[in-house]
């Protein structure tokens, strides 16, 4: 791929993904609300982060790692500095709400879940996964994927290496991904395996491994290609189509042992589209109030569930759109409380430093 066409290509994906993480956030904010009630309907949102996380850093970052421990160590420090300290300011106002009554989680009752939360360390066990911010285990299981980006770029380009430069191997070592990640669903389905799929970071591992192939098979097929050459009302149609049968697959798959790597395949195909496609859906999902939006996704989710909680617990007894109404407003005060508790985090630690 030309210098200008793969610059390009990382500018307007940015952009246009940056609408979709909006509206999938919505889709959480609104399910852990129950005014969405189709069944694991988070977690098909989450799979669509995994995907766009995937296919983002192979865009970025694939063939630029030489896979040395300290470049490994270097990516890993570089992604803890900007998640841990939401992380630890969250974690703290989820100990509060523990001792208000908010939530179950009550540190003196529970401190060995407390030691793993505040290490990241709670979603390697099914009993704690879940423990005082119930979301942060996304940010844990995310963590551990960046630190084996690097690793996942060496692989790919071992694949490639022992196809003489081809990506026959690579096509492969997707497909045996998918079936690995298959038959995981199907071995947790029947009992077989005992593991939580929702948060085990092995199988995150596994789906934004997925997602990661996928961004670097992409990168082979435009290169020297240049941009799109379909009209924007075709690139608009695909757009669309592309949105309806994305929704309509998560939900008639929503019953099947495997609808979660089914998720995770849909929503790679999603991303994909919009890192290519540049129609009118793609410009109003580029458009700068979703883009300042997707600026506080992260602090947003950390806190969103907590204020649901609060809300949920103080003003039970109210009409629902007023708790929903007060929910939002507390989770967007709360996002910008966050930020500024992690700027002076950040402050603080550059100080002593």
């Amino acid at each position: 791929m030309s210098e200008l066409a793969q610059s390009d290509i990382r500018r307007e994906r940015i952009n246009s993904l940056s609408g979709l993480k909006v509206v999938a956030l919505a889709v959480i904010f609104c399910w852990h609300l129950k005014i969405l009630t189709r069944p694991d309907l988070g977690g098909r949102m989450v799979e669509f982060f995994f995907a766009c996380s995937g296919i983002l850093e192979a865009i970025r970052h694939f063939g630029t790692y030489s896979y040395t421990l300290q470049e490994t160590y270097e990516n890993f420090k570089r992604k803890l500095r900007k998640m841990y300290p939401v992380h630890i300011v969250t974690f703290v106002l989820a100990i509060v709400l523990g001792e208000l009554g908010v939530t179950g989680w009550v540190l003196s009752q529970n401190k060995v879940a407390g030691i793993l939360s505040l290490f990241m360390l709670q979603v390697w066990d099914a009993k704690t996964m879940f423990a005082f911010n119930g979301v942060s285990w996304f940010l844990c299981d995310l963590l551990v994927c960046y630190a084996f980006t690097p690793f996942m770029s060496y692989v790919v380009q071992r694949a490639r290496e022992k196809s003489n430069g081809g990506w026959r191997r690579v096509w492969l070592l997707l497909a045996l991904t998918i079936v690995l990640r298959a038959l995981i669903d199907l071995a947790v389905g029947h009992g077989t395996v005992a593991i939580a799929v929702h948060t085990f970071p092995p199988v995150r591992l596994l789906d934004y491994f997925m997602a990661y192939v996928c961004g670097c098979l992409l990168l082979a097929w435009r290169q020297g290609r240049g941009p799109v050459a379909a009209g924007k009302p075709v690139q608009t149609a695909v757009e669309v189509a592309a949105l309806l049968l994305y929704v309509w697959l998560i939900n008639v798959t929503a019953p099947l042992l495997i609808c979660r790597t089914l998720g995770m395949a849909f929503a790679t195909g999603l991303v994909l589209v919009f890192v290519l496609s540049r129609g009118w859906v793609s410009a109003f999902f580029s458009a700068v109030p979703f883009r300042k939006l997707a600026g506080i996704e992260l602090e947003f989710y950390m806190v969103h569930e907590l204020c649901v909680q609060t809300c949920d617990f103080f003003i039970h007894g109210q009409e629902r759109w007023v708790v929903v109404l007060c929910a939002l407003a507390l989770a967007l005060v709360m996002t910008f409380v966050v930020r500024l508790a992690v700027r002076g985090i950040n402050a603080l630690v550059a100080r002593l430093a």
